[in-house]
Formats: structure tokens, C-alpha cells, sequence
């Protein structure tokens, strides 16, 4: 519906006088207009099922967005069901309209809180159903590179800080036979989480929250009910691509890299893992994974690399007492086997001095070492919990023998916690598709398309190489002659 109103004002003076000399208008003409757009707004829906009729009524809505806050159900039986949303401008200003204050951000469809209530005595009372709420913060921790290490930097530029919700939380409280919460003995009403004068509410219990961010707002790092973490690395270009996902592990607590990112005026792949310098392979007969793999001899001794310090700050990589699990692929040139002192998967623990408190390392000849096809799987654990008065932690590979060694090649290096499951992935560079999979035992999927992007087949990795486990057809009709 659309209302407009027009509204003139004309006034007059007269352009010469009776002599001819011109004579300046003395007044303006002017005119002013209105209009005003009144939108469709869904009132209610009525739904018939069966015998049983239900109906939904739309009574309250966001003044900005027009998007409903509230609705109210019921049926034939006589129950009553009301949902009520809160947009999180009204309990955090600053995500407002610009239109009312220029420093508002406008997130007007963000919502700090949801309520379920149910009645059945025709309105007269409420109880609480089910409800939620999620808060929102714009101070927020970054992964930086701060020299020529990554760190978890606090953002203090106001024009860099954004809005973003962090925290989720549940309502919990005792509850009746009908599953509505018994404010007997929850001792009071229903508290709302955002109450000032009740800000977090007894009854109020976290179910998860996201501790860190990419600077796109990519969620990288998050907690459950229990305390336990879910972590994401991205990679690619414009770092956008899911590189690995790890569960029970914080961010700095896992890596992976298969040499396909490096990224350009460091000496790091994506994912925060160390190894580029000039010597990557696009030889397909020596990769693993993917497009690229890193090479080894010929002058050049060292590999992938991931460490850092072990404790408990943000800062800290490692966290005391765990045990951590390091893999990476090799394979030597084609008609060479791998001998004793040929390229090694290496862990280093020191202390706060900087001196070796353990060592040890594993090569293709170690009782855990995995063959599949031409390619072999190198594995170490390291037990924290066994070195209490270590503080640092290294994971890399390294070619022994001097600057003359043969030439070996790895791929696909990944460092974990040992209760954590991993899962790695490379990508087309072009299409951004997934290529490849590498599953918790750090065995490899391949996915081959056509050029719709379809996957036509499905190979995965056994001991005797890749293997065509699915393969699928498209047949089309003939277009009608």
C-alpha cells in the first residue's frame, strides 16, 4: 500500500512597475511531497492436517526489517505455543541503525535471544518451553604473523573491530511431567539472560562458544557444553579454504600442509606450517596429494616444520601433558629404496634454556611405518607427559648424509594430538573443488569429475596403491528430433 501527498505554495510579485523599471519577486514558489510505503505484512497462517486445524499468528515485528519477533500457535486441542526473538540491538546499541546514529553498525537481523512458552488455559499463563540466548562482542584475538612467527594477537583497532556473536547459551532448570520448567523448584520465574539486574541468570548454562576468528569471520576455533575444541586451519590464496578440521584441539594444537600454498614472500604454506624454500616438486609421479609435494637433496636438507612453546596461554602451541602425533609422506626417486639414513620424520622437546631434553626420530624403516604403493607413511608420538620440564615442542623432517644425499620427496605432513580426529583436504586451484581427502588415519580419498564438476569416480588409498572404489554414470535423454 502505497500513501503520497502533494502539497504547493505559489506566491506572486510583479515583474515591472508602471514605468517599466523591473521589480524583484518577493516571495518563492515551492513545492513539497510525501510518500509513504506501507509493506504486505503476513498476519497469520492456518494449516489443516487431517481433522485438526492449527493456526499461527504473527503479532509483534522489527520495526527496521519488518522480520517477525513474535508468533503465536494453536491448535484444535486447545494448546497454545508462542515464540519470542530479541533482535541483539536492543541489548547491544551499537548494532542499531545508521539511519538513527552514524556509529551504529546495523546489524538489525542479528538476535541476542529466542523463548519458547506454551499455555493451555487459553493465555492466562506461560511456562517456559525452551530458550536461548547468544551474545555478542567486537574484542576479538587474530592469528598474526608477528616476525617471522604466527601469534595470537588482540585487535585494538577500532576500525578493525567488528561485531560478531561469540558465546551460545541454554536455558536449564527442573522441569514438570509436560517438560515446562517447574519454577517451584527453580526457586523463581523464568530470569531472561540479559536482565541487568540478573545478567547471566542461575538457570542459564553455555553450550558452545567460538574463541577465534579469521579476519573474514571464518569461525577457526570453538568450544562445546563439555570444554572441548574444534579447530579449523584454512589455506589457499586468499586463505579461504578449509585446509584440516581436528576435534578435541585448539587452533594452535594441530597442522597440516601439502606444499600446494606457499605463501609468497615467506617461507610458509598456509596453515601456518614452515618448509618453502624454492624446492617444491609438480612432478604428478611424485605426488602424493594434490599438485605439489616439497623435494629433498641436492643441497637442500630440511622440510616441513611445525613448533612452538608448551603450555597453557593462547600464545602457546602446545598444551602440557598431552601427546602429540606428527605424519608425512615420502617416497624416493623411481628404482631407489629408501635406506637406513634416508629422509626422517623428527620430534625435539627443550627446556626453558633452549637444551635438548628428548629427541627421537622415525624413517621408512620403523616398525610404524605404513606402505602404500610407492609412498610411505612416517609416524611419531610424543608423550608430554613423560618430559614435565620441557617447554618447547619441534615437528620436522630432515635429509641426513649432507648437502649430497639422494634425492627424496615429501607430502602431506600433519601434526595432532593423539586423541584428536583429524581430516585434510587439497583442492583444484581453479575451481576451488576438493580433490583429495585424507581421513583420521591420514589415508587419502581421491575424487575425480568431469567437467561439469561432477564426481564420476571415487579412489582410495590401500596398501597396494589407489584403488577405484565407486564410479559413477550420467545417462541423459536424446533431445526430440
Amino acid at each position: 500500500v502505497v500513501q503520497e501527498s502533494v502539497s504547493d505554495v505559489k506566491t506572486y510579485g510583479l515583474p515591472h512597475d508602471q514605468n517599466g523599471n523591473g521589480v524583484p519577486f518577493q516571495n518563492s514558489y515551492f513545492t513539497t511531497a510525501s510518500r509513504k510505503w506501507y509493506p504486505n505484512i503476513l498476519k497469520s497462517v492456518e494449516t489443516l492436517i487431517g481433522n485438526v486445524a492449527s493456526t499461527t499468528e504473527f503479532d509483534q515485528f522489527d520495526d527496521h526489517t519488518g522480520q517477525p519477533l513474535r508468533a503465536e500457535s494453536s491448535n484444535g486441542y486447545g494448546e497454545r505455543v508462542r515464540l519470542e526473538a530479541i533482535p541483539a540491538y536492543e541489548e547491544y546499541a551499537t548494532l542499531g541503525s545508521k539511519a538513527l546514529d552514524l556509529t551504529h553498525t546495523n546489524l538489525l537481523g542479528a538476535i541476542a535471544a529466542t523463548k519458547t512458552t506454551v499455555s493451555d488455559d487459553n493465555g492466562a499463563s506461560w511456562e517456559v518451553l525452551n530458550a536461548t540466548a547468544s551474545t555478542w562482542g567486537n574484542s576479538w584475538k587474530y592469528r598474526e604473523k608477528v616476525g617471522n612467527a604466527y601469534e595470537t594477537v588482540l585487535e585494538t583497532n577500532p576500525d578493525r573491530m567488528f561485531w560478531r556473536t561469540g558465546e551460545s547459551h541454554s536455558w536449564k532448570g527442573y522441569l514438570h511431567p509436560d517438560g515446562t520448567f517447574d519454577k517451584a523448584h527453580n526457586g523463581t520465574a523464568f530470569d531472561e539472560y540479559f536482565d541487568l539486574a540478573n545478567p547471566s541468570g542461575g538457570g542459564w548454562e553455555q553450550i558452545s562458544e567460538i574463541t577465534l576468528f579469521s579476519r573474514n569471520s571464518r569461525p577457526l576455533e570453538a568450544k562445546d557444553i563439555n570444554g572441548r575444541y574444534l579447530s579449523s586451519k584454512l589455506g589457499y590464496g586468499d586463505q579461504q579454504m578449509v585446509l584440516a578440521n581436528c576435534t578435541n584441539a585448539r587452533y594452535t594444537e594441530f597442522a597440516f600442509s601439502g606444499a600446494e600454498d606457499p605463501i609468497s614472500g615467506t617461507n610458509y604454506f598456509g596453515g601456518e606450517v614452515k618448509g618453502y624454500n624454492n624446492n617444491l616438486n609438480s612432478d604428478p609421479a611424485y605426488v602424493h596429494t594434490g599438485q605439489r609435494s616439497l623435494r629433498l637433496g641436492q643441497g637442500i636438507q630440511y622440510g616441513f616444520f611445525y613448533g612452538g612453546e608448551i603450555g597453557n596461554s593462547d600464545n602457546d602451541e602446545f598444551k602440557p601433558g598431552r601427546t602429540y602425533r606428527a605424519n608425512v609422506w615420502i617416497r624416493m626417486p623411481a628404482g631407489q629404496l629408501p635406506g637406513t639414513y634416508s629422509v626422517q620424520l623428527y620430534g625435539h622437546l627443550f627446556d626453558a634454556s633452549g637444551n635438548t631434553v628428548y629427541w627421537t626420530n622415525a624413517n621408512a624403516q620403523s616398525s610404524t611405518t605404513f606402505k602404500a604403493g610407492n609412498w610411505y607413511l612416517l609416524t611419531l608420538d610424543i608423550p608430554l607427559d613423560q618430559y614435565p620440564n620441557a617447554k618447547s615442542l619441534h615437528f620436522g623432517t630432515w635429509l641426513p648424509g649432507g648437502p649430497n644425499s639422494a634425492t627424496v620427496y615429501l607430502d602431506d605432513f600433519r601434526v595432532q594430538p593423539l586423541d584428536g580426529k583429524m581430516v585434510s583436504f587439497t583442492y583444484d586451484p581453479q575451481t576451488g573443488r576438493v580433490v583429495e581427502q585424507l581421513n583420521a588415519d591420514h589415508l587419502a580419498s581421491r575424487f575425480l569429475r568431469d567437467e561439469a564438476g561432477r564426481i564420476v569416480e571415487t579412489q582410495k588409498e590401500y596398501q597396494a596403491g589407489f584403488r577405484r572404489v565407486e564410479q559413477r554414470f550420467q545417462n541423459f535423454a536424446r533431445d526430440i528430433e
